[in-house]
């Protein structure tokens, strides 16, 4: 809790809903990081996580491709449908 206080102690005000902070300030605030190797390991892990969004949305993008043809196909009739087929 003593790193929230100093934050607040350290801003000068809230200006356009953004806070205004000294440098030299926040340069003294102790932080703690985790040791190299693991700060690569969470490197790697979110890299790879960036990867499967990347590619989840290239697929998700090729699905929506599709389907606005398969619509266009539908609305121009150049795709049939019988009542059949929609129950």
């Amino acid at each position: 809790m003593g790193h929230v206080k100093y934050f607040l102690d350290a801003s000068q005000g809230v200006v356009l809903e953004k806070m205004n902070i000294h440098l030299k300030k926040c340069q003294i605030l102790p932080t703690i990081m985790p040791p190299l190797l693991e700060q690569r390991r969470i490197a790697t892990i979110l890299t790879d996580a960036d990867g499967n969004i990347a590619r989840e949305e290239a697929y998700r993008d090729k699905l929506l491709t599709m389907k606005h043809g398969l619509m266009a196909d539908l609305i121009t009739g150049k795709v049939q449908v019988s009542e059949k087929e929609i129950i």
